[in-house]
């Protein structure tokens, strides 16, 4: 049976991710940046993080964010969509680290000259190591018995990855992997 779309782009269309990037561009990015230009963002492709200074406005800004996207016919993912709390105190509980892009971003108290600091950090997030190690384990490598050169050039191509992507600053999050 064929059905003709009149709303939204086809999953997995050559286009789609494009489509989609210059409508949020236009729906999300330019509207943030008339209405809420003081609050910094992050989005890749149809995953935002907004930086807020204070609860009340984290709340403020997620309804916003809520109302906006509803007029232009969105939805916004129900377990994605969250208040994460890097600094600070609030009324509330929220998390304190969330993923963002295959990284764990969350705060950790660092020594300095000038007493404790909190600092924020990125990590490869347990999903991303999980995903590399599923696929190392895919290779059967146990039950090879080839020369290491050949081990080497089979895994040679997902570890560069993981380096070029992972560790872009620092490596040691990635040593168990």
């Amino acid at each position: 049976m064929h059905y003709d779309r009149v709303s939204g782009t086809p999953q997995g269309g050559v286009v789609s991710p494009t489509l989609s990037n210059i409508f949020l561009h236009v729906v999300f990015d330019k509207w943030m940046e008339k209405n809420h230009p003081e609050k910094p963002f992050e989005r890749y492709a149809d995953d935002i993080v907004v930086h807020c200074k204070t609860e009340k406005q984290a709340l403020f800004v997620l309804k916003m964010i809520q109302q906006r996207m509803t007029e232009c016919k969105l939805t916004l993912h129900p377990v994605k969509t969250k208040i994460i709390n890097l600094r600070g105190k609030s009324e509330k509980k929220y998390p304190r680290s969330f993923d963002f892009l295959g990284f764990t971003i969350r705060p950790f108290w660092r020594k300095t000259s000038g007493g404790n600091k909190l600092m924020l950090s990125s990590f490869m997030s347990t999903k991303s190591k999980t995903s590399v190690l599923a696929k190392f384990k895919s290779f059967h490598i146990h039950k090879w018995r080839k020369p290491i050169e050949e081990v080497a050039d089979k895994l040679k191509p997902v570890i560069q990855g993981v380096i070029k992507y992972y560790c872009k600053f620092w490596t040691t999050h990635t040593r168990y992997v």
